[in-house]
């Protein structure tokens, strides 16, 4: 869901285009969002390739090495919660508000309260509101009719 922001930058030629969305990651959306506005197609599609390529590496080698390893994976979940902590950082600098940063946690803080088990969509949902909310409210007319 979260490419669909990615929808006006993305490249008009069809094959890059459905390339994109198709090998579009965690990464690579972070990556794109921070890059200008005027970043070349092709180089946004090189950054996608790229990722997923080590996406696709990175699994054949985890597959094939995990089948045969007795390796405890202890503390590996904190790797990942570590990617998204980098990854979050990386866009609230990107961004000149940091409204949607505190929107989330909010959202998640609001949502964990109600039904800890359902956290996740609810905060999504809330966010989703939030944000149309906002939305609404920025392009709201600063004049009422007939007050000039």
């Amino acid at each position: 869901f979260y490419g669909l922001s990615l929808l006006d930058r993305l490249p008009r030629s069809k094959p890059l285009r459905w390339y994109l969305v198709f090998a579009l990651t965690d990464e690579t959306y972070s990556v794109l969002t921070t890059l200008p506005a005027s970043t070349p197609d092709r180089k946004m599609v090189l950054v996608a390739l790229l990722n997923q390529g080590w996406w696709v590496l990175g699994t054949c080698i985890g597959a094939l090495l995990g089948a045969s390893a007795q390796v405890q994976l202890v503390g590996l979940d904190f790797a990942l919660c570590a990617l998204f902590a980098v990854l979050t950082v990386e866009q609230w600098r990107a961004r000149q508000s940091p409204a949607p940063l505190w929107v989330a946690l909010l959202a998640y803080a609001v949502a964990l309260a109600l039904a800890p088990g359902h956290a996740l969509v609810i905060a999504i949902a809330l966010s989703i509101l939030a944000a149309l909310l906002l939305q609404r409210r920025t392009l709201a007319p600063t004049q009422t009719p007939g007050h000039d």
